[in-house]
């Protein structure tokens, strides 16, 4: 069973999978009448009650989130360490050193993100990490500075006056723009608005 598997591997974070992940795993990406059965599939289902639906994933329906001691504790060393950084944003390869030396497995560490995400703790896109106490710190600070003029800046304007650096400032802009938040108006000068 798919759902029990990824249940077994991730036993920290209450969410499933979701149906568009079951596409991939069944070869139905391309395939419309593959989706459309496999839709039918998971809603039999969960009328059954073998499955149920838990924040747009698919879950057993006895499945309870199993966090030990130890894991809760190693999950605040790195939620802790994320924080310290601050400004600086941690590179993956720095916590992989840092988990290895508290024998922190890659798939333990990978899981102890993917949890801190789920939990709105950390915010977390490819390879790149930043708490959210520091994102939204950050987010208050970039915005009350591009509200000061209505012509907009350059990003190394916004860089110098808010101590953002070279790898994250682009980072930081380009989440308050997926927020609806700024506007790039010239993508080759990197300029907000």
């Amino acid at each position: 069973n798919e759902i029990a598997a990824f249940h077994e591997k991730n036993s920290i974070i209450m969410q499933g999978i979701e149906e568009i992940e079951f596409y991939g795993k069944f070869g139905f990406s391309k395939n419309k009448a593959g989706k459309i059965y496999l839709g039918f599939l998971l809603r039999n289902m969960e009328d059954a009650q073998q499955i149920k639906m838990y924040q747009n994933t698919w879950i057993l329906p006895d499945y309870k989130v199993n966090v030990d001691d130890q894991t809760k504790e190693n999950i605040q060393w790195l939620e802790k360490m994320i924080l310290d950084y601050q400004l600086q944003e941690p590179s993956f390869s720095e916590l992989k050193k840092a988990a290895h030396e508290r024998r922190i497995s890659m798939d333990k560490l990978k899981l102890y993100i993917s949890y801190l995400t789920h939990k709105g703790l950390l915010f977390h896109h490819k390879d790149e990490f930043l708490h959210t106490q520091v994102l939204n710190r950050l987010r208050k600070e970039v915005l009350q500075f591009l509200d000061a003029d209505d012509e907009g800046f350059y990003l190394a304007e916004v860089r110098e006056a808010t101590g953002l650096t070279k790898k994250l400032a682009p980072l930081m802009m380009s989440i308050l723009e997926e927020e609806g938040l700024i506007t790039t108006i010239d993508h080759n000068k990197n300029s907000f608005n």
